[in-house]
């Protein structure tokens, strides 16, 4: 039973409501300018926390943020046991929700990333919701249940599920668009043809879907090396997410041009732009500075007699896409004024995918081969060691032998 009551608010703490007889746990943000609209969270695979949980109070209006938690479990925004009793209830929070601040569904957005775009999509579509926001969506939730989180896939479509009950939440986004009556959407898509979601699990397809109802859909393409993955489409595009969203909640719709993308004919873009790939590859083609030694040795640990290492070690300017490059060494020089005993070990390349991206600064390199720890992760035998004060050196010339500053740390 529900009732017209103004549902309590509160910045930070999450609360529990009972709506059909299901606990949904929620946080709403009141408005924090004039703007009269509500924007709907819905989160992707996680743990614990939200998603833009850093960006959300970029929204001047309301905030709705509904946790993923039915009956103990990730839900999918969906329900349990083959039902979807729980989209029904979060349905139910969001028109209380709007009700309570005197809104309409058309002055809603929903948004979320992955799984939460999945959901986005979903509860949009099916309860008529205009505006949809979705980062890199599962167009397949069935498959990727099974594929990523097989408890999920049992907690959803019930233990024991087969084939077609996977093949039947498959097709749950593109029976809806079927379904749909109502064109007049507002739907914004980020995908990037890198992200293995794009073909594997239903991506392409349900965007065509979309591009061929909707009149006012829109999809962005990454086409770029800072996105190689799946979990690198939505932070690659948080702004453009973001700014997208805020022009919505002002009743503002972007309408991208038609080209034929993919060989879908739609209304995309993709990032970044021809302009912007020759300036990047100009300057990278000027670039002549010297490679600068970067280290970082974040773990170091002895177990019965043998030392450990792991960290990150690169030169920074320098393409490293895999061990070949780098030729890693570490050194224990005594500092004993009288000793000169020196003892000198390899080291090994930690495949690194992410750091290009998240060191990116001005241009792009590949410092795949960044990670760095003992050669096999075996370690580095102390027993031939003289007792004694080291200060530990690595280095990481290129594989031609170019000297580079070493980087010091004491050890005993």
């Amino acid at each position: 039973m529900m009732t017209d009551q103004l549902i309590p608010t509160h910045p930070t703490q999450t609360q529990t409501v009972n709506i059909n007889g299901f606990d949904i746990k929620f946080i709403h943000k009141p408005c924090r300018k004039d703007t009269a609209h509500l924007v709907v969270l819905l989160n992707g695979y996680r743990h614990g926390g939200w998603e833009y949980a850093n960006s959300i109070n970029f929204f001047k209006c309301s905030v709705l943020m509904i946790a993923d938690v039915f009956k103990n479990g990730q839900s999918c925004y969906l329900g349990a046991q083959g039902t979807f009793e729980f989209s029904d209830a979060v349905a139910a929070l969001i028109h209380k929700t709007l009700k309570s601040l005197m809104l309409t569904a058309d002055d809603c957005t929903l948004i979320g990333p992955s799984k939460g775009g999945f959901a986005a999509l979903y509860m949009g579509l099916k309860y008529n919701f205009k505006n949809i926001v979705a980062p890199a969506f599962v167009g397949h939730i069935g498959s990727w249940m099974v594929r990523y989180t097989p408890s999920i896939a049992d907690h959803v479509m019930g233990v024991g599920y087969d084939g077609k009950v996977v093949e039947k939440y498959d097709r749950l986004l593109l029976d809806l668009i079927k379904q749909d009556d109502n064109p007049d959407k507002n739907i914004y898509v980020f995908l990037s043809k890198a992200d293995n979601f794009y073909l594997e699990l239903g991506q392409r397809e349900v965007t065509q879907a979309l591009a061929e109802k909707y009149r006012n859909f829109n999809a962005l393409y990454a086409d770029t090396d800072l996105v190689f993955q799946h979990d690198q489409v939505t932070p690659y595009f948080l702004q453009e997410t973001l700014s997208i969203t805020s022009l919505l909640t002002q009743g503002i719709t972007t309408r991208l041009n038609k080209h034929l993308t993919d060989d879908i004919l739609q209304p995309s873009v993709i990032v970044p732009n021809e302009r912007t790939k020759a300036v990047f590859a100009a300057k990278r083609s000027r670039y002549q500075d010297k490679p600068n030694a970067i280290g970082k040795l974040e773990k170091i640990h002895t177990e019965q007699g043998v030392m450990f290492v792991e960290g990150l070690l690169y030169l920074q300017g320098y393409d490293s896409p895999n061990y070949h490059h780098l030729s890693k060494h570490l050194k224990l020089k005594s500092v004993s004024s009288k000793s000169n005993q020196e003892y000198e070990f390899a080291l090994g390349s930690v495949p690194k995918h992410p750091i290009s991206r998240e060191i990116f600064s001005d241009m792009y390199f590949d410092y795949t081969a960044a990670g760095t720890a003992t050669m096999g992760l075996k370690g580095i035998d102390l027993k031939n060691i003289a007792q004694g004060r080291y200060e530990i050196l690595v280095s990481a010339p290129p594989q031609c032998g170019a000297g580079i500053p070493q980087l010091h740390r004491p050890k005993t």
